[in-house]
């Protein structure tokens, strides 16, 4: 049989008035013995902005995602699922701009409890004189610490940042590099974050 789930995510604003920051729809399929044999999530995440157009704060998509259940053992747990995503902004214009796509793996153990994670992920942006978007970023966000319970208690994020060369627009040099490491307490809320950093840049000799 075929299951769909709807759900939403919630918070209070600045007023305390309840917004909604996401929304999501799971759709799995068991066999006759009741076993799930295939899962696909569906989600979206929103955010308030004030809008001078209509002179009021409104709600923008600021990222999609489909997550899909790519490996199921034969008792129906989830072994490896993968993420894509793609985050999203509006410009002055009011046009839909994608900022950044990503990709994450999660790998579970035999109990359901994640073991493993990883997200490949890359950023963009527009540049004056240039019609698409260009790559300004690239990282990989690893989890070497996941506690018995399947929580993240730290990630490790390595970065390249990118720039158009300004002889050659067509070019993309290297702008920087960075490290950040971030630790979570037993129930995942960040503590503490360090980023290590370099900056490049070329220098005209005459």
């Amino acid at each position: 049989g075929v299951s769909a789930t709807k759900g939403r995510s919630k918070r209070p604003d600045d007023g305390g008035i309840e917004v909604c920051t996401g929304e999501y729809t799971t759709i799995s399929t068991n066999n006759p013995y009741g076993i799930l044999v295939t899962q696909e999530t569906y989600g979206k995440s929103y955010n308030w902005a004030y809008d001078q157009g209509v002179n009021k704060t409104v709600m923008h998509v600021t990222s999609v995602y489909t997550t899909v259940a790519a490996e199921i053992d034969l008792f129906g747990g989830i072994l490896r699922s993968v993420t894509e995503g793609k985050n999203k902004r509006v410009d002055s214009q009011g046009a839909e701009l994608v900022t950044g796509k990503y990709t994450t793996e999660s790998l579970n153990d035999d109990y359901g409890t994640l073991t493993s994670q990883v997200t490949y992920g890359r950023s963009y942006n527009k540049v004056e004189g240039i019609n698409d978007p260009i790559l300004v970023g690239a990282y990989t966000t690893m989890a070497p610490w996941i506690d018995k319970f399947g929580v993240v208690r730290d990630t490790r994020t390595v970065g390249v940042s990118y720039k158009p060369d300004p002889d050659n627009t067509a070019v993309n040099k290297i702008g920087g590099k960075y490290t950040t490491t971030s630790l979570n307490n037993g129930y995942g809320t960040l503590t503490t974050q360090e980023t290590l950093g370099e900056s490049y840049n070329k220098i005209f000799f005459v």
